[in-house]
């Protein structure tokens, strides 16, 4: 590829989907998610971004106008010999189910509006030598049009040394990991090897079986070899570049847990890729879940327990003891959700930010009176059903509990796909309502067959994590982390169930792999958003109790406590001296994140916080004017002068694949006002409805061209200058795709009285026609006003700031203040996203800049005359000039 696009050597079609009769695109049906066409590349360039392209043509008839998710497109990534890689993410992508990667398109512009070009980009993994994409129907109504796509190489950032993400790299001493198996139960265990120099035999896995007191059972073992000094192992595959393997585990009887070491001969450079799959066979056949009691009468078959009515049943499974003094994540986190739990008060439900909702007496379980992704989430976790009983009344406890069993009559098998019910932190939330809700019933005596529903729910729903843990179903770190934590949590709750054992090792094993995943260095994702991972940050923190109320979990938080505090040090330094995270990415926005932390360190974080090299880590983090992360693409600025404080804070690192255009986007603060404000959002499945991410360039303070939407890409620091007073950024990206290189220059005064932002665009080919519109979003209750042609105002209260627009290259075409502009999804103008994701109007400034072949333009931004000329003066400084100016790909 290089420098050259791609195209398709071999073309498939599914579903009456065909090429298009005169042999110049291909048409996908609007029959059902088989109907796709398939497209292989192969000799694709390993570890290099590009983007994929081709124009689309839409139906006349076509009803999915401003759906995101109207068509999906899948990636599977192979080795040379056609084997699919088993990677964890890939930047720009997001992990599918029926694809291993996908991306969504959204439906038609406008009524009417028929054509579209497609740009998508993403960085191709390291091992990978084909690309097989497919072009699926998914929401469209009628069939589309597509061209063959292409693949072109996009602007490389500096190449750095690549690791595969969440691998484990095996040496000659074995890597444990435990988990547990059921009585008469198999355990299957599915992963892929990565090999340097492939050879045959080069590496193994031992395999030790262990009874309830933790004691080595006796060999040999079935399907296990024996060799002196090992014991027992089965051979791994490593006669190619790539290999998956399966290990089909038959423990003897009275096994309870079977230790796993992997590890390889010698020196040989092999990894694994982490997180891998794990089947439990628990004995327990799908039709058991319907019938409460049946499920139970079947656990107390495995265990042996004589019980078979509900009250003998909770005095076999339950440790009223351990379920009241049960540590919880979620519930423990419920303030910092957006709009909290929710609360039922004189018949009316308040959740999610929005208005009352009368409560039906009676309830369907569809109820959707907003229109509302989140308030659906929200409802299904059931958190709700807390604040019913808050008074103590049993007959308030005896409703909640009734409500909570209804919503397993409404729904009574558990989906990985329906997002509403079964999301990750929706399933987390609604696990530990169930406890609490069981401890409450128990200790105030209702009826037996009303604590054992209950009880079989939530065996129901750790089942359900337990099965998606263990088939890698959960795309996301974060997500699994909440899943792993719920698993945790029921463990903790319920130690005599005999699947308490295995779901510990399942949730243990995975809280292991997603904190290797989300807090390694970079301490911060380059990928994703502050907020999201201060959110996993505080999982893990919440964690630390339920940890330490189970068994052989010293070693795991040991693990943990460095990477945690890493990311504690980096949270406190992002932070504005309010104790706020800037609203990049998805934010609940309005959360002081600081006091949060400080609670969190208190209750669960002293084991973390005693680590000498966090507590130096935090200090020198917490007392430093300036942030910056260059793996993470982050930059922060503090400064406080008695009462004032200011503030900067951009973000540059990797965009990703829900539609966030947000690389470069900064927000600036200064005498305590929130000046440049950056709209924030959450982002949950929808269609544009309250409660979403605002997806488009235009929400975010960056440059754009026009006619050319940004791509998923990176940013990357190019150059750092010193200058008297004040010090510079330059970063370089490629989110403008395959037509344009991209740099910004940030230029902060020292005392932050004043701050430059600039872009310079160059078209790739040379001599086109460039131009850009450039955004700079206001804060809440900052006015704007323009009083020159290229002067504007911020207004609030009786401060002003100053905001000076600039071309240094091309021409300044227009300058407006919009608030509240309507242009159709995923093109608002003038809005931020409130505590809950609902859009609140605001100020933005919005230029135009045009030029041939290059443009350069900015905005001076000072609070007053002073910071103003010295901005002015730094911005001629030859040493910054001449760094702006260079080549791209040539920067110090």
């Amino acid at each position: 590829m290089g420098g050259r696009e791609l195209l398709p050597a071999a073309v498939r079609y599914g579903a009456d989907s065909a090429a298009r009769g005169d042999g110049q695109g291909h048409v996908v049906e609007a029959r059902n998610r088989r109907a796709r066409v398939q497209f292989s590349f192969g000799g694709v360039p390993a570890d290099r971004w590009c983007e994929l392209s081709f124009a689309l043509t839409w139906a006349d008839n076509e009803k999915t106008g401003g759906i995101p998710d109207a068509i999906r497109l899948g990636f599977d990534f192979q080795t040379g010999d056609g084997v699919s890689l088993d990677l964890p993410a890939v930047a720009g992508l997001m992990r599918g189910r029926i694809d291993p990667f996908s991306i969504d398109v959204a439906g038609p512009a406008a009524p009417g509006g028929k054509f579209a070009q497609v740009r998508v980009a993403f960085r191709l993994p390291a091992d990978a030598e084909r690309v097989e994409l497919t072009v699926r129907s998914w929401r469209n109504t009628a069939p589309f049009e597509i061209a063959t796509p292409r693949l072109r190489p996009l602007p490389q950032p500096p190449a750095e040394a690549e690791v595969l993400p969440a691998s484990q790299l095996l040496d000659s001493e074995p890597q444990w990991e435990t988990w547990g198996v059921v009585p008469g139960g198999g355990l299957t265990v599915r992963g892929q090897l990565f090999c340097a120099a492939p050879a045959p035999d080069m590496a193994f896995a031992r395999i030790v079986y262990r009874d309830a007191q933790g004691r080595a059972l006796p060999r040999p073992y079935a399907g296990t070899l024996e060799a002196e000094g090992v014991g027992a192992f089965i051979m791994l595959p490593t006669d190619r570049r790539v290999r998956r393997f399966t290990l089909r585990l038959d423990p003897p009887a009275g096994a309870s847990t079977v230790d796993i070491g992997f590890q390889a001969r010698g020196r040989s450079d092999i990894r694994r890729i982490l997180p891998y799959e794990v089947s439990l066979d628990d004995g327990l056949p799908a039709a058991t879940e319907d019938d409460g009691l049946v499920l139970l009468g079947r656990l107390a078959e495995l265990s042996a327990a004589s019980a078979s009515d509900s009250r003998g049943l909770l005095a076999a499974f339950v440790d009223e003891t351990a379920l009241s003094a049960a540590p919880f994540v979620q519930t423990d986190l419920a303030g910092w959700l957006a709009g909290g739990l929710g609360t039922v008060a004189d018949g009316r439900l308040r959740l999610a930010g929005h208005e009352d909702w009368p409560l039906p007496e009676m309830l369907d379980w569809q109820e959707d009176p907003f229109g509302c992704g989140l308030w659906r989430a929200r409802y299904h976790a059931l958190g709700w059903l807390l604040s019913l009983p808050e008074d103590g009344e049993r007959k308030s406890l005896a409703r909640a509990v009734a409500l909570a069993l209804s919503w397993q009559a409404a729904t009574p098998r558990a989906d990985v796909d329906d997002e509403d019910r079964y999301g990750a932190r929706t399933t987390a939330i609604r696990l530990e309502v169930l406890l609490q809700l069981l401890a409450r019933a128990l200790k105030a005596g209702l009826p037996a067959g009303k604590s054992a529903g209950l009880l079989a729910e939530i065996v129901r729903h750790a089942r359900f994590v337990a099965e998606a843990l263990g088939d890698n179903l959960i795309g996301e770190a974060r997500e699994r982390l909440h899943a792993a934590a719920a698993l945790a949590v029921v463990a903790a709750a319920l130690p005599r169930l005999p699947l308490a054992g295995p779901w510990r090792c399942m949730a243990l094993n995975h809280i292991d792999w997603s904190m290797i995943q989300l807090f390694a260095e970079p301490a911060m994702p380059s990928v994703g958003s502050s907020h999201l991972h201060f959110e996993a940050l505080a999982v893990g923190l919440a964690l630390q109790g339920v940890l330490a109320a189970l068994p052989d979990t010293e070693g795991l938080r040991r693990r943990m406590a460095l990477p945690l505090g890493r990311a504690i040090a980096t949270a406190v330094a992002l932070t504005d001296p309010d104790g706020c995270l800037a609203p990049f990415g998805e934010t609940a926005g309005g959360a002081e994140h600081l006091p949060i932390l400080r609670d969190l360190i208190a209750r669960c974080g002293r084991d973390v916080m005693a680590e000498p090299a966090v507590a130096e880590m935090l200090a020198a983090r917490a007392s430093a004017p300036r942030v910056l992360d260059r793996q993470a693409g982050l930059v922060t600025a503090r400064h406080r002068n008695g009462h004032d404080w200011a503030y900067f804070a951009a973000r540059f690192g990797a965009s990703d694949a829900k539609g966030h255009e947000d690389c470069g986007s900064f927000v600036y603060a200064a005498k305590g006002i929130r000046w440049i404000s950056d709209p924030g959002g959450i982002d949950v499945r929808g269609d544009g409805a309250p409660g979403s991410y605002f997806r488009s360039a235009a929400a975010h303070n960056i440059l754009r061209p026009l006619g050319a939407a940004g791509v998923s890409g990176c940013g990357w620091l190019a150059a750092e200058v010193a200058l008297e007073g004040a010090s510079a950024f330059l970063v370089d990206s490629n989110v403008h795709g395959t037509f344009h290189y991209h740099r910004r220059l940030f230029l902060l005064l020292d005392d932050l009285s004043g701050i430059a932002v600039f872009d310079r665009l160059t078209g790739i080919e040379p001599g086109v026609d460039i131009a850009a519109e450039g955004f700079l979003h206001l804060g809440p209750g900052v006015a704007g006003v323009l009083v020159a042609a290229n002067v504007g105002l911020a207004l609030a209260g009786n401060s002003r700031l100053q905001i000076v627009l600039q071309a240094r290259k091309g021409a300044l075409n227009g300058v407006s203040f919009i608030c509240g502009q309507e242009a159709g999804p995923g093109g608002e103008q003038g809005f931020l996203s409130g505590a809950c994701g609902e859009k609140e109007p605001a100020n933005v400034l919005r230029y135009s800049v045009s030029g041939k072949s290059e443009v350069t333009a900015g905005v001076l931004i000072a609070t007053g005359d002073a910071a103003r000329r010295r901005l002015a003066e730094c911005l001629g400084d030859p040493r910054l000039t001449m760094q702006l100016e260079m080549p791209f790909g040539a920067m110090a």
